[in-house]
């Protein structure tokens, strides 16, 4: 049984009525008679009971009549475009029909039940044109029960006369806590539309809307606009305890719009909008259905199962659906379709807060999507994930289960934040599929293991934030970086490469480093994929690496092995950055340089950002050398980066992460190598100078100097720069003014002027030589 209505006797209408809950029957027998009573409506009801009609009509609004024909059968006879009738009760029997006769299909007669029964639906109701029952004390169709109009609305939210002759759609709410609910055969005539309003509505039977509006609306107040194109737009504009928009049944409006929204001020994370049942707006013509699942961004919850199926399976393109609410979830073996037989698919769209592609078929999270049910979703259509910000949310995307799918369907992931790709991502076969990534942050973030393979043969294409990218699907593509006409341009890797047959070009001496004389000035997306045994063989040349010189560039996800060795400027990834973005980026192998500025990724970094970096390469040079970064000034930033490579030097200035940091910054980091050099050693930084700041930089690798000032953390510290939250575990040698700083937390305050103390009673040197 239903909470929020019962069914009782009504003995002044000698009829079985819906009343609000707790209503009591006359009849003493009425518990027994309820039971009865519910397993009618549920069941084909056909002789189970006698008719009845509605009660008491009085015209409140136009012109027209009201006649009885026979015992089952009621006429309202409509002489004006517009009809209002207040009714003591409306209820049609088993056998019972009304029929409303209207000037044409634009015409709409008003029902307001003025009694306080709720109505009873179990027979028919035929109209010409469109029908308003409004009973606040709720509205059931019983199964079997057939309804055939223009167009209806079935509303425990009332209208006002002045409103509905004004053609001010706006239905409200009183005292009531009356549902609507179909369990028959609701069926608007084409163009036409149905619409179930009320703080509750549900749908276990049918309805259909073809080239029309099929919509189930749940909140304190709901505007409906009849649109120019005879569709209609509904709007719930005020929010209501506890309500629920269900589906269970089938709602069908092929070439039209199925609209299931609800606004709940008590909402926090339980469904407002719940479908279990079959919806489908499916293609016809030229006419693209449009299916839309709405709990709106504050606190409704949506769950998708069943189907929704909006696609053209005859001819014209596929249509379009949109499921969104501040959580989505999206079941186990949910069915979505826009797949078009003969044209384009069309596009679901999931639009919430934060959400999470897990593993499996389910969702398991509060909001999200199985792998394979999505995967399965873009066999049949384009798939848009969308985010938006909203309470303790973000609108982060994480992506935790691998994806990948054979169509020529595209995946758009936009984040009102961020990206996180902690598993794969794939398009394969022959297909021309698509990949789009739209975000805020600066970047998004693919884990170490995982990647985005775009490795299909057909043409699939990558985009980013509006930009088209050129993928480099091997050696040949990756030359194209050197092309200056292409220098602002947007290149991606969209698969790992084997660069071994570079060692054997340009007559030994490798890879040209990319617009070598030149500077490149265009973003790299290396999607998580890498370049694999780079040969550049050139110690005469300065700026050399995988991108010899970059102003203002963008090189991210990308992570590049190899053998690279030059003069001065030398780096895995690039010789020299000027501004620009370097995120997420990784070498391995070994970097030689026969000058200044040698690093693990980066040779000579001016300004700009290094985020989220890792060396595994052996790094030698002769003055400014470290693991990440030779040379950092004029306001870089380097942050959350570590080195595990040896480092080495034979001049000055040698560093565990940098080998010179220079009025930047640097934060934290990490170094657990062993660092070797001349003057100026240190466990994180060889100098740091200039108003440097460096803050939660570790080392616990071994620092070796050979002259004057090595340090576990710095080698020589300038008095105008600034250290905390750091400490070394390594050892310490060095031939004049070395110190070790032992393995204690520096506290969080600049040095100097204060020197902090260590646990111990020895003072603990941050660095081996303190300039003031």
């Amino acid at each position: 049984m239903n909470k929020i209505h019962n069914i009782i006797w009504s003995a002044a209408h000698n009829a079985w009525v819906v009343v609000a809950e707790g209503t009591k029957s006359r009849s003493k027998s009425g518990a027994k008679a309820l039971k009865v009573m519910i397993a009618l409506l549920l069941i084909s009801p056909a002789g189970a009971m006698a008719a009845s009609l509605p009660q008491g009509g009085v015209i409140s609004v136009g012109e027209g009549s009201i006649v009885s024909s026979g015992n089952n059968q009621l006429i309202i006879k409509q002489t004006t475009e517009k009809l209002g009738v207040n009714w003591q009760s409306f209820n049609v029997g088993d056998d019972g029909h009304v029929i409303f006769d209207q000037p044409g299909k634009n015409s709409i007669a008003l029902n307001r039940v003025i009694g306080s029964d709720g109505s009873a639906i179990l027979g028919k109701i035929d109209a010409n044109g469109q029908v308003f029952l409004i009973n606040p004390n709720g509205v059931i169709f019983g199964k079997g029960s057939q309804v055939n109009v223009g167009g209806i609305v079935a509303s425990t939210l009332d209208i006002t006369d002045e409103n509905f002759k004004n053609g001010n759609y706006e239905f409200k709410t009183g005292v009531t806590n009356g549902e609507v609910v179909n369990h028959g055969t609701l069926q608007a005539a084409e163009g036409g539309y149905v619409a179930l309003l009320g703080k509750s509505v549900k749908n276990n039977g049918i309805i259909k809307a073809r080239l029309g509006t099929a919509a189930l609306a749940a909140g304190s107040a709901v505007t409906l606009d009849f649109a120019g194109d005879g569709l209609v737009n509904i709007q719930v504009t005020d929010s209501a305890v506890n309500a629920l928009v269900d589906n269970k049944g089938l709602v069908k409006a092929d070439g039209g719009n199925v609209l299931m929204t609800a606004r709940a001020s008590n909402a926090l994370t339980q469904t407002v909008v719940n479908n279990d049942g079959i919806i489908e707006a499916q293609t016809l013509g030229a006419r693209g259905g449009k299916i839309f699942l709405d709990g709106g961004q504050d606190d409704g919850a949506v769950r998708v199962a069943g189907t929704l199926d909006a696609s053209a399976p005859l001819s014209g393109d596929g249509g379009f659906i949109e499921t969104s609410g501040k959580t989505v979830k999206i079941d186990d073996g949910t069915v979505i379709t826009t797949k078009s037989q003969q044209g384009h698919s069309g596009t679901w769209l999931v639009d919430p807060t934060d959400f999470t592609i897990s593993a499996g078929s389910g969702s398991q999270t509060s909001s999200g999507i199985g792998a394979a049910t999505l995967v399965t979703a873009l066999g049949s259509g384009n798939v848009t994930l969308q985010t938006a910000a909203g309470g303790t949310e973000n609108g982060d995307i994480n992506v935790n289960a691998d994806v990948a799918w054979d169509s020529d369907n595209t995946l758009t992931l936009t984040a009102a934040n961020s990206i996180n790709v902690n598993a794969n991502i794939n398009i394969f076969g022959s297909s021309n599929g698509g990949l789009v990534m739209n975000f805020t942050t600066p970047n998004y973030f693919i884990a170490k293991g995982s990647a985005i393979t775009l490795s299909s043969s057909g043409a699939p294409t990558y985009t980013e934030n509006g930009h088209a990218f050129f993928l480099m699907k091997s050696l040949t593509d990756l030359l194209q970086l050197d092309n200056a006409a292409k220098s602002g341009g947007y290149f991606a890797l969209a698969t790992s490469l084997d660069a071994t047959a570079t060692s054997g070009w340009n007559g030994g001496l490798g890879y040209a480093p990319a617009l070598m004389g030149s500077t490149f000035q265009g973003t790299i997306n290396g999607l998580g994929n890498s370049i694999n045994n780079l040969s550049i063989n050139r110690p005469t040349q300065d700026y050399v690496g995988l991108i010899g010189q970059s102003t203002n560039a963008n090189i991210s996800n990308l992570s590049v092995s190899g053998t690279v060795a030059g003069k001065g400027s030398v780096g895995l990834i690039t010789g020299k950055a000027a501004g620009g973005v370097l995120y997420n980026v990784d070498s391995y192998g070994s970097v030689t340089g026969a000058g200044s500025n040698t690093g693990g990724l980066v040779g000579y970094l001016n300004g700009g950002t290094l985020k989220n970096g890792y060396s595994q390469s052996t790094v030698s040079g002769t003055y400014d050398v470290g693991g990440i970064v030779g040379y950092a000034y004029n306001n870089a930033s380097i942050s959350t980066v570590s080195s595990t490579g040896n480092v080495t030097s034979t001049g000055s200035y040698t560093g565990g992460l940098a080998g010179e940091l220079s009025g930047s910054t640097l934060t934290n980091s990490n170094f657990q190598g062993a660092v070797s050099g001349a003057t100026g050693v240190g466990g994180v930084v060889g100098f740091a100078n200039n108003s440097a700041n460096i803050s939660t930089a570790n080392s616990t690798g071994s620092v070796t100097g050979t002259g004057n000032y090595t340090g576990g953390l710095v080698g020589y510290f300038t008095s105008n720069s600034s250290l905390t939250n750091s400490y070394s575990l390594g050892t310490v040698s060095g031939a004049g003014h070395s110190g070790v700083l032992l393995a204690t937390v520096l506290e969080t305050q600049p040095f100097p002027p204060s020197i902090p103390q260590a646990m111990s009673p020895a003072p603990v040197w941050l660095a081996a030589w303190l300039e003031y």
